[in-house]
């Protein structure tokens, strides 16, 4: 395949760049535009990923609101506060998906800011892939209707 060849002569670097670059990310993610179906599944599964990740790294509110620290280690007292209603565990989860999906669709002011620097990189991790993966999704939702 030319689109995945390198003129490098550095083994890694060719490797790197055949696995890891741009084509390979489009060719991994939905087939060479083929298939709409799984960009939209990975989408969807980083943002389940992320929504799971978030509470369990800590979250707190921004600068402007007051109120608790989403996070796994103070779970109990998220419930307490909420009387362990049945829907505050819901309530927990749903911090975690208003965050990832404030980061999958690029907002600037986010709900919530991470506790910790692993948060801080989820952050970048998430955003990245979105950056990747929604473009891919639009370039093959585009290719279906060109046919």
């Amino acid at each position: 395949m030319k689109r995945q060849s390198s003129r490098r002569r550095n083994r890694v670097l060719r490797w790197l760049h055949r696995n890891l670059g741009l084509t390979a990310w489009y060719k991994y993610a939905s087939e060479y535009g083929e298939s709409y179906r799984r960009p939209l599944a990975l989408l969807i599964a980083v943002l389940l990923l992320f929504t799971l990740a978030y509470p369990l790294v800590g979250l707190e509110r921004a600068a402007r609101e007051s109120g608790t620290v989403v996070s796994w280690a103070r779970i109990g007292q998220f419930l307490a506060e909420r009387n362990y209603a049945w829907w505050s565990v819901a309530a927990f989860w749903l911090h975690g998906l208003l965050m990832a999906a404030s980061v999958m669709v690029l907002q600037r002011e986010l709900p919530y800011s991470p506790v910790s620097s692993l948060g801080w990189w989820l952050r970048l991790a998430e955003y990245l892939l979105s950056v990747i993966l929604i473009p891919l999704f639009l370039l093959a939702v585009r290719r279906q209707f060109r046919r």
